[in-house]
């Protein structure tokens, strides 16, 4: 059986209810779907639970942040530098969008 990873990213600094969901292999069973449909093995269940994963935008900065000086190559840390500018873009403009989101729900 091959080895399976599924990373969720997400502005979120605290990890998505559903991906806590599934992280039980019984409560992932149940979201495939008729189990009459797609038979799946308990083994299968298992090892998908477990190659469940979640990340933000963040975090994936701050590695890129302390990994930088790891990068031997003039172009690889040019590249990362660019990741973390686009990052710190992506993290502020979530972050208005969920402002925004608030100050409309308080209408």
């Amino acid at each position: 059986m091959k080895e399976f990873y599924f990373i969720l990213i997400t502005g979120s600094e605290k990890p998505p209810w559903i991906l806590t969901r599934y992280r039980s292999p019984r409560n992932l069973s149940k979201g495939l779907g008729n189990p009459r449909l797609f038979a799946t093995s308990e083994a299968a269940v298992n090892l998908l639970s477990k190659g469940i994963g979640w990340l933000s935008w963040s975090q994936i900065k701050k590695i890129l942040e302390i990994t930088r000086g790891q990068f031997r190559a003039d172009v690889e840390r040019r590249f990362v530098d660019d990741l973390i500018l686009y990052l710190d873009y992506k993290i502020r403009e979530g972050r208005q969008v969920t402002n925004e989101r608030k100050q409309l729900s308080l209408w």
